[in-house]
């Protein structure tokens, strides 16, 4: 599997796409979910708009209400706009299936204008150009030792598409992909962190595994 740096100009662009359209998913979820908390009597497909949409910002209140009381209180809880959760689950899952066009045209037009967002320039930086960066944000391994681990059959992972190169990962997940939001890490320390740390917290819990890294290696 080719690493950022083998990869041309095409191979990069394609991913950068990749990665606008994950950050379009976070920002597009979290904004919906605004919309019907500000007021479900008025939310309709009229909210599909890409100026008010370009204008929306994240803020960390509503990623905090969307991840700790929406995705982890029981179904017959009530949000704060009077609504139970047991309702607002299908509704908006409802929403998007029936204007899945209109969100087709928005998600085009956040793509084409994702520059603004994260430049290809700086998405390449980090990718291609820094090499002090090219090793695992949290727990410190690069490529050269990931493939010094393979040949020693010191690598357990059994997973064939991921774990030979380093990815991408939002030191704050519920944010879009931006220039300071973004590092390499690897696929171990991608994979555990999920959504559930920030960088922070998952640099400590990287540092160990880095120890074991080299343990491996020894």
């Amino acid at each position: 599997m080719k690493t950022f740096i083998e990869m041309n100009d095409n191979e990069l662009h394609a991913k950068y796409n990749s990665k606008a359209a994950d950050s379009f998913k976070t920002k597009f979820d979290l904004y919906v979910f605004y919309k019907w908390l500000d007021n479900p009597d008025t939310f309709n497909n009229s909210i599909i708009n890409s100026d008010d949409f370009d204008m929306f910002q994240i803020f960390q209140e509503l990623i905090d209400y969307y991840t700790t009381f929406y995705w982890q209180e029981l179904e017959e809880k009530s949000l704060r706009n009077g609504k139970s959760i047991k309702e607002t689950y299908p509704f908006l899952n409802d929403f998007k299936k029936i204007n899945n066009v209109q969100i087709d045209e928005l998600k085009k037009h956040y793509i084409e204008n994702f520059h603004e967002v994260f430049t290809f320039e700086d998405f390449k930086e980090l990718v291609c150009v820094r090499k002090d960066l090219f090793q695992c944000h949290y727990c410190g391994i690069d490529i050269e030792m990931i493939n010094e681990l393979i040949d020693k059959g010191k690598i357990y992972k059994k997973q064939a598409t991921r774990g030979f190169t380093l990815e991408i990962d939002r030191i704050r997940p519920n944010e879009e992909y931006k220039k300071n939001n973004c590092v390499l890490c690897c696929y171990w320390c991608n994979n555990a962190k999920t959504d559930e740390f920030n960088g922070e917290e998952f640099k400590r819990i990287g540092e160990v595994i880095g120890e074991i890294w080299k343990e491996r290696n020894l």
